[in-house]
């Protein structure tokens, strides 16, 4: 018997299949279209048999974005980013190249935490503010 269970910061609960997740109670467990917000929740299966009931590993829930900047500077421009989305206080970003544009913040924004490509440059535009959420 396969059971999932999430741990929000308040310990493991069991996980229900519903509009996010599914394969609650199977050896696969998927998320679909999890919100940001959910950063750092741990994920972990309980496995039940005739011996016995183990957990398995732990699992980290983590959201990342990498630039691309193929549509412009512009780092409020969905098209610039993996995904097309624009990342927010949740998401660790990467930026690996500044071809063909290097980002340029033009409207003050959070993220997670920001890695730069040695070389690479963010720009932040005056009057705006590019905030790092994360603790590391």
């Amino acid at each position: 018997i396969f059971q999932w269970q999430v741990d929000p910061g308040s310990g493991y609960v069991n996980v229900v299949n519903d509009g996010i997740y599914a394969g609650a109670t199977t050896d696969s467990l998927h998320l679909t279209s999890a919100p940001t917000s959910w950063y750092g929740n741990k994920y972990r299966c309980q496995i039940t048999d005739s011996y016995g009931t183990i957990s398995s590993e732990e699992f980290v829930l983590r959201f990342s974005l990498t630039w691309d900047g193929s549509e412009g500077p512009a780092w409020e421009d969905p098209m610039n980013w993996g995904c097309s989305i624009i990342p927010d206080a949740y998401t660790d970003v990467y930026v690996n190249t500044g071809s063909p544009n290097y980002p340029e913040v033009n409207v003050s924004t959070s993220c997670r935490s920001l890695k730069l490509k040695a070389g690479v440059l963010v720009l932040v535009k005056t009057g705006n503010v590019l905030t790092l959420t994360g603790n590391n």
